[in-house]
Parts: C-alpha cells; sequence; structure tokens
C-alpha cells in the first residue's frame, strides 16, 4: 500500500505528463516541410488527434482521489505515448533502412492503442464529471417542472371553458341590444378580428395542452424506461442517458411556454376587439337615451372613441398599463340617468 507521499509524488508526475501531452498539437506532428510528403506523417493526424484529445480531457478533470496503482497505470500510458511521440518527432530517413515501414508503425501504434487507453481514462473522466454534478438537483428541479406544466395545463383548460361560456352569453346579450345603424354598423370589423383571435387562441390553447401532456409523458417514459432497464448500467451510461433525457424536457419546456405566450398573445387581442365592439354595439342604446343633451352625448362619443383607440389592459400580457375610466363611467351614468327623469 502506497503511502500518501508516495500518491502525491506520482499525481504530480502524471499531472506534469498530462500538461506536456495536452500543448502537443497533432497537425504539429506532419512534419512535412522536413520529411516531404512521401514520409511525412499527414495519415496519421486524426489517430494522433483522439488519443491527444484523451489526455487532453483527462488533464481538464480532478484526480485528487485517485488511487496510487491507477495513478501509476496513467502515468506508464501517458509515458508511452510521449515516447511515441518523442520518436515522431525525431524520426528521419537517415535513421533507419526502411523509413516508410518504420512511419506506418508509429501511425499503426496510435491507430490500435486507442481503446487501450480509452478504457483507462474514460473511468477516470467519467468519474469527475459524476463527482461535479449534482443529480439529486438536477431530478428534483425536473420534478418541479413537471408540476408546473400539469397546472398550466389545468388552468388553460378551465379558463378556456370559462371564456367560451362567458363569450356565448355576452355575444347574446349584444345581438339583442345592438343597435343596427350609425357607428354601431362598423362593430362589424372588430366583430371578424375578435372571432379569428378567438380561433387562433383556441389553437394555441390545444396546442399548449399537446405540448404539456407531451412533455409529460417524456418524463413518465424515461422514468419507466430507467426501471426497466436490466443489469447494473455504468456510470457513464447513466450520465449520457440522463443528460439525453434532461436535454429533451428541456426543449418541450420551452415550447410549452412559447406555445402559451402565443395563446396570451391571441386572447389578448380577442379581449380587445371584443372591447372595441362591445363599446360600438352599446353607443346608440346611450345615444338616443342622452338625446336632449349634446353635453352627455359627446361624452359618451368621447368614450366610445377612447375604448377603441386607447390601449387597453386584458390581462394576458405582462407589464400592461392599466387606465382607470370609472370615475368617466359613473359620470356618464349619472347624466343619463338625469335626462331619463
Amino acid at each position: 500500500m502506497a503511502t500518501i507521499e508516495q500518491e502525491n509524488q506520482i499525481r504530480s508526475q502524471l499531472l506534469e505528463m498530462l500538461q506536456e501531452l495536452s500543448n502537443i498539437n497533432a497537425e504539429d506532428l506532419v512534419r512535412a516541410d522536413k520529411l516531404g510528403e512521401e514520409l511525412c506523417f499527414e495519415a496519421g493526424v486524426p489517430y494522433f488527434g483522439r488519443v491527444l484529445k484523451l489526455y487532453s480531457d483527462l488533464n481538464k478533470s480532478s484526480i485528487d482521489t485517485i488511487p496510487y496503482e491507477i495513478l501509476n497505470s496513467l502515468l506508464q500510458h501517458a509515458t508511452e505515448v510521449k515516447s511515441k511521440i518523442a520518436e515522431i518527432k525525431s524520426f528521419s530517413a537517415a535513421s533507419t533502412s526502411t523509413p516508410a515501414a518504420t512511419r506506418d508503425s508509429l501511425i499503426t501504434y496510435f491507430r490500435d492503442s486507442y481503446n487501450k487507453h480509452f478504457q483507462v481514462i474514460s473511468p477516470i473522466i467519467s468519474f469527475s464529471i459524476r463527482k461535479g454534478t449534482d443529480f439529486d438537483a438536477l431530478e428534483r428541479h425536473a420534478k418541479d417542472q413537471v408540476i408546473h406544466i400539469e397546472a398550466v395545463v389545468k388552468e388553460a383548460k378551465e379558463r378556456l371553458e370559462q371564456t367560451a361560456a362567458d363569450a356565448q352569453s355576452t355575444l347574446e346579450k349584444i345581438r339583442q341590444t345592438a343597435a343596427e345603424a350609425g357607428v354601431a354598423n362598423h362593430a362589424i370589423h372588430f366583430k371578424n378580428e375578435y372571432e379569428e383571435q378567438l380561433k387562433q387562441s383556441k389553437v394555441w390553447l390545444l396546442a399548449t395542452v399537446g405540448v404539456g401532456l407531451v412533455t409529460v409523458m417524456w418524463g413518465i417514459f424515461g422514468f419507466l424506461l430507467h426501471k426497466a432497464v436490466n443489469g447494473s448500467p455504468s456510470t457513464l451510461e447513466l450520465i449520457q442517458s440522463f443528460t439525453s433525457r434532461f436535454i429533451v424536457l428541456s426543449v418541450l419546456y420551452y415550447l410549452l411556454v412559447w406555445c402559451a405566450r402565443n395563446y396570451n398573445a391571441h386572447r389578448h387581442n380577442y379581449i380587445i376587439n371584443k372591447h372595441r365592439y362591445n363599446a360600438l354595439n352599446t353607443f346608440q342604446a346611450f345615444a338616443k337615451a342622452a338625446e336632449g343633451d349634446p353635453d352627455t352625448k359627446n361624452a359618451v362619443l368621447l368614450q366610445t372613441t377612447q375604448s377603441i383607440f386607447n390601449q387597453q389592459a386584458s390581462g394576458y400580457l405582462s407589464k400592461e398599463a392599466e387606465h382607470d375610466s370609472s370615475s368617466k363611467i359613473i359620470e356618464i351614468l349619472r347624466s343619463v340617468g338625469s335626462t331619463t327623469k
């Protein structure tokens, strides 16, 4: 059993070796300027690069808790790679009677030894990633998002049902009391617009509900799939599986938010145009009640115009300015009441 001092010493040697390998560029090993195109190592660049990438990734990982025996094995493999790179850097046509065969053997080493180096290094990299990732926190966050999505879907469904009932009731009342001439004739433009916005809002609501259900089903599927896997998967497999599922869940959540925002926008336009439609449809009734009182009639016309052209708050968009016009309406109603007496 190695002592702490021995373990720290070999760890220091390994870190120094990894830093040297990380600073080597595979393209620099081609040496076409000195060896020429026939003897250069151009064909070995892909193999050099992936082996050096393994040691570069290992250099970025934490090896503070790696035991002495594994550190020693890593150092031996790294020393072997460094020795082969030194042979490539010192290679020349005059150093051997068969330069092409010697060059090919060096390239073959990097091609065939990648699997050996990968089996030694990849568990260390996976362990380092696992140690630095709080998967419990990620799982809790995913569960919270699923609960939030279910609440949004339920609220959207209830809102649609209530809105449809209110809209139908209001429309029936408007049809019974609206005037057929004068300013009210222009209400048809806003009626067409709010009906179109209502259709679009229903489409986006269905899209929101659909994406929400898909997201929930994806979360359930991922959980059941994890339970159904036979055997004991490796840490790397667990990381890959959880990461892919979390990415899909994040994309689905983004789509859900996007659909919900489009739904809110169409609902906002629907309410605004419905409000304008109502204002024009009820204008004739208030105008007739105010006959003989030009001031009240002008006030009704002014209020109707403001209802059409002023920005109105619907409650569906964030940071909407609230316009308090209740005092004006009360004064108008009082004037109308005094005129009809």
